[in-house]
């Protein structure tokens, strides 16, 4: 990060809360995005976790459906799982049919989704997979980091902040949590900029300007978005410049980016502003439930976990 004086010992200057705040939030959401999606493209991981989530509506309105598999973790049974069609997908993501359908078909193909005369599932056999499974770990690991990240900034109180790290067992239920939570997020990003690549875009490009202005950041000076490169930007999302190019272009076209010679900068469009605050406002919330859920699950699996051995009672 910043160094502090030369030799003097002194503490580096730190940039206002609020834009490290915004940092780390776009940080955690561009992470957690690619962990989802891997090699493949943004829609895919959108389009099966919208299915997923769909196919686990029976947890939500069944209180011993629940029980039984809501906090434990364990995947529920094919039987179970609620498919849901390719409109309602569509629909949900305010992603077109064509788009969807042609998704779904590949993780039919795949062997990661059944299709079925009612919708589609992902089957249990998927959900419990070594690959998926990794994924989620990843993702349960890179959530962790985000929560020592807020609490450093005191945006976590002590009565907000997880009791313990995370245990693998609850890897299945904080991956559910997160998942509702990134799904919450992406509707507003696509709401915002018009589609999910565009505002993967975007989001990129707040983020590498923001990593920019905060490692060059001198106290008492403002701070305001550095302009950065394409390529930049386009290496932090993993997507092809290509890619990057026509978006940003859109983006410009909407408003959201401004060319500053070779380099790019995002832009906050006055007439946008209080939707952009009601956005972050949001997003804060959301954030602060995602964690209390976290908590709630944490305190269950504490409460239901066998005492050491150290703990029974002695003769």
């Amino acid at each position: 990060m910043v160094p502090g004086g030369s030799g003097s010992g002194a503490a580096a200057p730190q940039p206002p809360v609020d834009w490290r705040a915004a940092f780390i939030s776009l940080e955690f959401f561009v992470d957690a995005a690619n962990i989802s999606r891997g090699r493949g493209d943004l829609i895919l991981p959108l389009v099966f976790a919208a299915i997923v989530q769909a196919n686990q509506a029976p947890l939500r309105n069944d209180l011993e459906l629940h029980k039984r598999y809501g906090n434990s973790g364990e995947a529920i049974p094919d039987e179970l799982r609620r498919p849901i069609s390719i409109n309602a997908v569509a629909q949900s993501l305010r992603l077109p049919f064509e788009t969807v359908r042609r998704k779904v078909r590949s993780l039919v193909d795949g062997g990661v989704c059944v299709a079925t005369p009612t919708g589609v599932y992902v089957p249990r056999a998927a959900i419990v997979a070594e690959e998926h499974a990794s994924m989620q770990a990843a993702r349960m690991a890179r959530l962790g980091r985000f929560h020592d990240d807020l609490l450093g900034l005191g945006l976590l109180l002590g009565d907000e902040a997880l009791p313990r790290a995370l245990p693998a067992e609850l890897m299945r239920s904080v991956n559910r949590a997160l998942s509702e939570y990134m799904l919450r997020s992406c509707d507003r990003v696509i709401e915002f900029a018009g589609g999910v690549v565009d505002g993967f875009v975007l989001l990129g490009l707040c983020l590498v300007s923001a990593a920019d202005a905060l490692a060059t950041y001198e106290a008492g000076q403002p701070l305001r978005p550095s302009p950065c490169s394409m390529r930049a930007v386009a290496a932090r999302l993993r997507m092809p410049h290509e890619t990057v190019r026509r978006r940003l272009l859109a983006l410009e076209a909407l408003g959201y980016a401004r060319r500053r010679g070779r380099r790019w900068v995002p832009v906050a469009p006055r007439a946008h502003r209080p939707r952009l605050a009601r956005i972050a406002a949001d997003n804060e919330l959301d954030v602060r439930r995602l964690f209390a859920r976290l908590r709630e699950l944490s305190q269950i699996s504490e409460l239901s976990r066998p005492p050491e051995l150290s703990e029974l009672p002695q003769p």
